[in-house]
């Protein structure tokens, strides 16, 4: 078994231990590639996460050479990214194995989730860690809420960690003083990511891609107050916001 792949996308390596993942957003990519590889037939069989016994052997060098071969700009290993790592015990106990790992070897790991975030995970290293939370819409904010990742998220923070949130995919739908409202809660994150349905992106109705810019550039002048660095992950926002953010030095990576 593989556990380490090249990301196409920017260049760095994914760690994926896991397949499947039972949280079953519809518009799932990662489900979308793993049937397009035939890793699994339909959604239902995607939709039980699967994983055998972790080879430490084969882990181990795996990750050597991933280390070795890892761009210098992008130090960091995506764990679980076709995933989510909290959607159950079993895959929990996996991405604590996993990540034990990757800190054992001194290099940085990063992962995201919309579960619950475990209360151990405050044990590793806040050096070698960055969490992520996903926010496509308000009802998934107040999941977050409900299972106090907002306050867990700061409390990691306030320990040392590296903690971001992703609007990727944010739906176009999405009120703007809800949007607003839930920003307001996240002043202390050190990173947020933005993009939109892959569906708006071809189907570029004028209403929604107008509100997809509006929503970016709302983001955009967020990140800046508070000075966040800002991902954008798509053609969504002014010429007057990027060129804001540039020279605010709030971005390093704008991507179009």
């Amino acid at each position: 078994m593989r556990y380490f792949f090249k990301n196409a996308v920017d260049e760095g390596y994914m760690c994926e231990p896991i397949n499947g993942c039972s949280v079953g957003c519809y518009y799932c990519n990662a489900f979308k590639g793993a049937k397009r590889r035939r890793m699994v037939k339909n959604r239902a069989e995607w939709l039980i996460p699967k994983s055998d016994n972790i080879d430490i052997n084969i882990f181990e060098n795996e990750l050597n050479q991933a280390i070795k071969d890892n761009t210098v700009s992008l130090n960091f290993i995506a764990l679980c990214g076709l995933t989510d790592p909290f959607c159950n015990c079993e895959t929990t106990n996996i991405f604590n194995k996993c990540k034990t790992i990757i800190e054992n070897h001194n290099y940085l790991a990063r992962t995201l989730t919309k579960s619950k975030i475990p209360d151990n995970f405050l044990k590793h290293n806040p050096k070698l860690t960055e969490i992520g939370i996903t926010i496509d819409g308000h009802s998934l904010y107040e999941k977050h809420l409900k299972n106090n990742n907002v306050e867990m998220l700061q409390k990691l923070k306030e320990n040392g960690f590296y903690v971001f949130i992703s609007f990727q995919p944010l739906n176009v739908k999405t009120p703007i003083y809800k949007l607003e409202n839930i920003l307001e809660n996240f002043k202390f994150v050190d990173q947020i990511k933005f993009g939109i349905l892959d569906k708006y992106r071809i189907e570029t109705h004028e209403r929604q891609f107008k509100k997809a810019y509006k929503l970016s550039d709302i983001i955009a002048n967020f990140c800046i107050e508070n000075k966040i660095s800002f991902v954008n992950t798509g053609r969504t926002f002014s010429k007057i916001n990027r060129e804001r953010l540039i020279k605010n030095g709030i971005t390093k990576k704008i991507l179009f």
